[in-house]
């Protein structure tokens, strides 16, 4: 003999009487308190590289649009942007005119041409920027962003 979902036993969780939703306590994000690590990038290995090396150190994002970029910039005063210029998912010279509204974020340009680096030295909002070559590794990038948090 078979029971009915309606027969089946549920666990009733508290409701709380001021708002109607759940009386449970919101969970706490692990890693709250750490710097943020924004990512700009296409490589999925490369986020996942940089994570793995950044557990505990800091708290790895990944952005896809310059509006989620800025977004959180605004949210986090200690934000450092990663810009992969090996496999880009934002165009540097877009992020530094978004950024630029927003104040001045650490941004690091890795794996930049001679070409995209000239362009973006001539912008007057990324003259600031911190460049390492296409030859620099996760772990190595991760030391580097571990001084800059």
């Amino acid at each position: 003999m078979t029971t009915s979902p309606s027969e089946r036993p549920t666990r009733e969780v508290p409701l709380d009487p001021e708002t109607g939703t759940s009386a449970r306590p919101k969970r706490e994000k692990a890693r709250q308190g750490l710097p943020q690590v924004v990512v700009s990038t296409s490589d999925p290995g490369a986020l996942q590289r940089l994570g793995l090396r950044l557990f505990g150190r800091a708290e790895v994002l990944p952005v896809r649009s310059t509006l989620e970029l800025k977004r959180r910039a605004r949210v986090s005063e200690r934000c450092v942007v990663v810009l992969d210029c090996a496999a880009p998912e934002l165009d540097p010279l877009d992020v530094a005119t978004a950024l630029s509204v927003v104040g001045s974020p650490t941004v690091v340009v890795w794996g930049a041409s001679p070409a995209m680096k000239a362009e973006l030295a001539a912008s007057a909002d990324s003259a600031r920027w911190v460049h390492v070559g296409v030859g620099t590794s996760p772990a190595e990038l991760a030391e580097l962003l571990s001084s800059l948090c």
